[in-house]
């Protein structure tokens, strides 16, 4: 319980960190002081009651010192004067008498740290040798992707959430080399695709199929390097342009591949422009690149490994216009000659797609082409229609 409430004490006050431009326009600092207050409140009053419990247990077991020497001296003194013992052997018994009560006296004052080191430990040993569910990502069959996807009847629910089911029987198929569109309300499962693609889940039943062979059969390590993914909001690790792009390759990158995805990902006009080109610093999370560079760096390392299989994830969804056309200008190149699932919200990116899935509720409820859904005028033609792009 204690863990819980400095963690939530802690977690508050990074939220606050972290958002404080956010929180003074909106002008709430006195509800996040109170807040972080209430929190504190609890560790307070944990903190004073442990502090009273040590200076308990450090009192007695300093008492006890003496306590012991007057019992052993009272005792020793009665053995004497009784004749049973000599002197020198009763001293000698007080000595050792007195030298167990401290070391009594020294482990009991060590006794809530013990308690706390057991409690961390515990759990640090849990999460050490806690076995991911997917199993070990260096065994299993290690296979060249053609980039043949096929969902066979999956159903699935996030572990926290075990009766809500995220997808009910969910059936599609992505040949090599398609680009496959996946649009539909939030929460309908379109995203779950992807992380079901990258094995982070298994299902709970049906099968991920691979060129005919099921995900859970195939070398997880060998079968990420195969698959990319652009998501919403890049992930930039602080260092230069060039190590981000060549992130996990070590220097065994030839330049011309660099220069390659570079161009391919749009990205050479803009670090012309930089002094240090390739070797810019990013800054810390990438905070010294815009929102178009940072999509078009995270682009240009996913091509840099050539994958079978590209993962686009809602990729220009936070850009401006100008960025969003740069940007899906490099999408487009990006995509030829690999398999693609892309999730877009702004329909104008994926009208051109070979296959577009309208997903509700966790199945596939229509599929086809863009003119071919327009013409059903079904769910994704009511879609398209509230975004005026008719």
């Amino acid at each position: 319980m204690e863990l819980i409430k400095n963690d939530e004490a802690g977690r508050t006050a990074i939220e606050i960190i972290e958002n404080v431009r956010t929180i003074q326009l909106l002008t709430r600092e006195g509800t996040f002081y109170e807040r972080y207050e209430q929190c504190s409140k609890g560790q307070k009053w944990n903190e004073l009651g442990r502090a009273w419990f040590e200076a308990a247990n450090y009192s007695i077991s300093q008492s006890f010192q003496y306590f012991m020497m007057t019992i052993t001296y009272a005792l020793g003194l009665h053995i004497i004067s009784m004749g049973q013992k000599r002197p020198e052997h009763v001293f000698q018994g007080i000595i050792a008498m007195l030298l167990g009560a401290v070391a009594v006296m020294d482990g009991a004052s060590y006794f809530p740290e013990f308690v706390k080191a057991k409690t961390a430990s515990g759990m640090l040993f849990a999460m050490i040798f806690r076995k991911p569910k997917t199993g070990d990502s260096s065994v299993g069959e290690k296979m060249n992707l053609q980039g043949n996807i096929h969902f066979k009847n999956v159903k699935f629910s996030y572990p926290q959430r075990p009766r809500q089911p995220v997808m009910t029987d969910l059936n599609f198929h992505a040949s090599r080399g398609q680009t496959v569109a996946l649009v539909g309300p939030s929460g309908s499962g379109k995203s779950t695709v992807i992380s079901m693609i990258e094995r982070f889940y298994d299902p709970t039943g049906g099968a991920v199929l691979f060129d005919g062979r099921n995900l859970k059969d195939l070398c997880l390590n060998n079968f990420r390097t195969q698959v990319a993914l652009v998501g919403q909001e890049p992930r930039l690790f602080a260092g230069t342009i060039r190590e981000n792009i060549c992130f996990g390759l070590g220097n065994t990158v030839p330049e011309e591949e660099v220069d390659r995805a570079v161009e391919l990902a749009n990205a050479k006009r803009f670090l012309s422009n930089l002094p240090h080109g390739l070797d810019t610093e990013v800054g810390e999370k990438g905070t010294q690149m815009s929102g178009g560079q940072k999509q078009r760096i995270a682009i240009a390392r996913a091509l840099v490994r050539n994958p079978k299989i590209l993962l686009l994830d809602e990729a220009t969804s936070a850009l401006d216009s100008e960025s969003e056309r740069a940007v899906q200008e490099a999408l487009d190149k990006a995509r030829e000659g690999r398999t693609c699932i892309t999730i877009a919200h702004r329909l104008s990116s994926i009208q051109n797609s070979d296959l577009i899935l309208f997903i509700e509720n966790g199945k596939v409820r229509e599929s086809g082409t863009h003119s071919s859904l327009i013409a059903q005028k079904g769910k994704y033609y009511n879609l398209i229609k509230k975004q005026d792009l008719t």
